[in-house]
C-alpha cells in the first residue's frame, strides 16, 4: 500500500438552541463537510482536502474554518511551544478586536485605520502579554501560513489556495503564564503553550461566506515540516524555497534552502544569470534531499556574471521524476 486516507464527515443538521442570533445567525445549514487526510509513502508532507457541498436548491451563507494547533520544534509526549516561536504569515499588517487592548499594545497602529495594527511584535508568542485574537489584514492571498521555532529551525508550514480561504485567525494564549504548562500532567488545563492559526472563507469570525445553490467548493491543504529553514522567499504544493541574500551586495553569497514533498529522489539546484533575451547557467547541481538536516546551498555569484550586461538571477529547484518545481527571480544589481 502506498497511501492511506481517512475521511472525517460532518454534516449540519442541527439546530443549535439558545444561541446569539447576532454570532451564531446561520443556524442549521444543512451543509456536508468532508476533511480528507492522506499520507503518501515517502512523503514527508500531510496532504489534505475539504469538500462542502450544498445539495439545497438555494444559496447558503455559512462559516467554515480550519484550525492548526502549532508547536513545532517540540518532541512526542512534549509538545510546547518555546519564546523562539514566530508566526509566519507574509502580511504587513493585523486587525485586533478592540475586546483585546493588551496584546494592541504591543503594535503601532496605522493612522487613519481604526484596529488596524502593523504585524511585528506579535510575531513572536514572547510578546503576546495576554490571550488575544488577531486577523491577518492586508496580506495578498499568497498561499503558505505557518509557524517556526527559531529555536531550533523547526516548522510546519500550511499550503493552500488562501483565494479560497481569505481570512486568517491567529489565535494564542498569555505567553508568561502557560508557556510552562504541560498538558500530560494538567490536561484540565485548556491554556496550553501553543498557537493557533485558522483557514476560513469569509475574512473574520462571523462573517458569512456563501456557498451558491447545488454547488460544491473544494480545496487542497498542504502541510509541510520544514528543518533549518527560519523564513519563506516562495512555496507551492511541493516545494518551500528560502533565498538568503544578506550577503549579497558584499560578497556576492546566496544562501539556498528547500524543504521538498519528495525527498526520496535527487534533485537539481539552478541559478541562472538573465537579461533581456540571453540566460547563463552559472551553477548546477545535483542533490539528495535530507529531510532530517534540511538541503542548504551557499553559492557566490562569478566575477565575470556580476560584471556582465546580466540583471537578474532565477533560482530554481526542480525534481525531474515529476517534471515539478519552484523558481524566484531576483535583481542582480542594486
Amino acid at each position: 500500500m502506498d497511501s492511506i486516507s481517512c475521511v472525517i464527515r460532518w454534516w449540519d443538521t442541527i439546530q443549535f438552541k439558545d444561541a446569539d442570533p447576532y454570532k451564531w445567525k446561520y443556524g442549521m445549514t444543512d451543509i456536508l463537510c468532508d476533511y480528507i487526510i492522506t499520507l503518501v509513502k515517502g512523503m514527508p508532507v500531510l496532504n489534505t482536502e475539504v469538500v462542502l457541498k450544498n445539495n439545497k436548491g438555494e444559496d447558503i451563507e455559512y462559516e467554515y474554518w480550519t484550525c492548526m494547533r502549532l508547536a513545532p520544534g517540540s518532541t512526542p509526549d512534549n509538545t510546547f511551544c518555546t519564546g523562539g516561536l514566530e508566526i509566519i504569515v507574509p502580511a504587513e499588517k493585523i486587525k485586533i478586536p478592540s475586546w483585546y487592548p493588551d496584546i494592541a499594545r504591543q503594535e503601532k497602529q496605522v493612522i487613519g485605520q481604526r484596529g488596524i495594527y502593523y504585524f511585528e511584535e506579535l510575531r513572536f508568542w514572547k510578546n503576546w502579554t495576554n490571550d488575544g485574537i488577531a486577523y491577518i489584514w492586508d496580506d495578498e492571498n499568497r498561499n503558505y501560513w505557518g509557524a517556526i521555532n527559531r529555536n531550533n529551525e523547526e516548522g510546519l508550514i500550511r499550503i493552500a489556495d488562501n483565494n479560497i480561504t481569505p481570512g486568517t485567525k491567529i489565535w494564542a494564549w498569555k505567553y508568561d503564564d502557560y508557556e510552562s504548562i504541560n498538558p500530560l500532567v494538567n490536561p484540565q488545563n485548556m491554556r496550553r503553550p501553543y498557537v493557533e492559526l485558522w483557514a476560513g472563507n469569509s475574512h473574520e469570525f462571523f462573517e458569512p461566506a456563501v456557498l451558491p445553490a447545488g454547488s460544491t467548493l473544494k480545496w487542497q491543504e498542504k502541510f509541510f515540516p520544514t528543518i533549518n529553514i527560519n523564513k519563506i522567499t516562495r512555496a507551492n504544493y511541493n516545494f518551500i524555497l528560502s533565498l538568503d541574500t544578506t550577503d549579497f551586495y558584499n560578497n556576492r553569497e546566496i544562501q539556498i534552502k528547500f524543504a521538498t514533498d519528495s525527498p526520496a529522489v535527487d534533485h537539481i539546484v539552478y541559478v541562472k544569470a538573465e537579461g533581456d533575451t540571453n540566460f547563463i547557467v552559472v551553477f548546477k547541481r545535483n542533490i539528495k534531499p535530507d529531510p532530517y538536516s534540511g538541503n542548504e546551498i551557499l553559492f557566490e555569484i562569478p566575477d565575470e556574471v556580476y560584471a556582465s550586461s546580466i540583471d537578474s538571477l532565477r533560482i530554481m529547484v526542480t525534481n525531474p521524476n515529476n517534471n515539478k518545481n519552484i523558481d524566484v527571480t531576483i535583481p542582480l544589481k542594486k
